[in-house]
């Protein structure tokens, strides 16, 4: 896994003893924010701050599902674990937001 994956991150805490655990813990957690930008109906659209080089993009949650839609132009990527209701309302709100999503990007990544 690379540096900033949570699972690389759990992998090093059971690995190491002692003050190390923190010490991996934070120093992978602060590769890998992950910026909330806007809340809607239970769903939370965010990006990962290493991810800059990609095109404008974000990614969505609700319970168990996870999905990601590109921004320019709008475009599924995947969604997973999402019931076919809640794939078409993160789309919908994705479309009416793509602009502020957008803003909210390149404010973050300049």
């Amino acid at each position: 896994m690379s540096p900033g994956s949570w699972y690389g991150c759990w992998t090093y805490a059971i690995g190491w003893n002692g003050i190390q655990n923190i010490e991996a813990i934070f120093y992978h957690q602060k590769m890998r924010v992950m910026p909330t930008i806007f809340r809607k109906l239970g769903f939370r659209f965010f990006f990962y701050s290493n991810e800059g080089n990609e095109p404008p993009h974000v990614h969505v949650e609700k319970g168990e599902g996870n999905g990601k839609y590109w921004l320019e132009p709008v475009k599924k990527e995947y969604m997973r674990n999402f019931t076919v209701k809640e794939e078409k309302q993160a789309g919908k709100i994705v479309k009416e937001e793509k602009e502020n999503f957008k803003r909210k990007w390149y404010e973050y990544f300049g």
